[in-house]
C-alpha cells in the first residue's frame, strides 16, 4: 500500500541504444547473403558446359562435367554460410533480453539453407 504522501520512485533508463551484439546481427545477415552469393557463383561455373551456336561455329568442346575443383570451393563457402549462420543466431539468442528483440527468421533460413547446401555437396560431389 502507497502513503498518501510518498512519491513514486520512477527508475531512470540508462541504456544508450543497441550494443555491439546486437549491432553485429544485420552484419552477419549480409555476410550470409554474399556467402550465398559465392558459393551460388562456384556452382553456377562448376556445372556442365551447354553447346552454343558459337560453339558450333569455331568447333569448341565444351564441358560435359562438373568442374570438382569449384565444387570443393562451393563446399567451403557453404561451410562458412554455416558457421557465419550459427555465429549469428548464437548473437541473437543471447542478446534476446528486451521485450522489441526478436530472433532473425533470415539467419533461421540461412542456417537450414547452408545444412541443405552441405549435405547435397557432400553427398553428391565427395561422398
Amino acid at each position: 500500500m502507497v502513503e498518501a504522501g510518498s512519491e513514486t520512485r520512477k527508475l531512470k533508463d540508462r541504456r544508450k541504444g543497441p550494443d555491439f551484439w546486437k549491432k553485429s546481427i544485420p552484419w552477419m545477415l549480409v555476410i550470409c547473403w554474399f556467402l550465398i552469393w559465392v558459393a551460388w557463383t562456384f556452382i553456377y561455373e562448376a556445372m556442365p558446359q551447354h553447346k552454343t551456336v558459337v560453339d558450333l561455329h569455331y568447333n569448341f568442346n565444351p564441358r560435359t562435367y562438373w568442374a570438382k575443383d569449384m565444387m570443393e570451393k562451393a563446399f567451403i563457402a557453404v561451410n562458412v554460410l554455416f558457421m557465419a549462420s550459427v555465429l549469428g543466431l548464437i548473437a541473437n539468442f543471447f542478446r534476446h533480453r528486451r521485450a522489441t528483440d526478436k530472433i532473425s527468421v533470415t539467419l533461421i533460413f540461412m542456417l537450414l539453407l547452408s545444412l541443405f547446401g552441405v549435405g547435397m555437396i557432400y553427398y553428391r560431389f565427395f561422398y
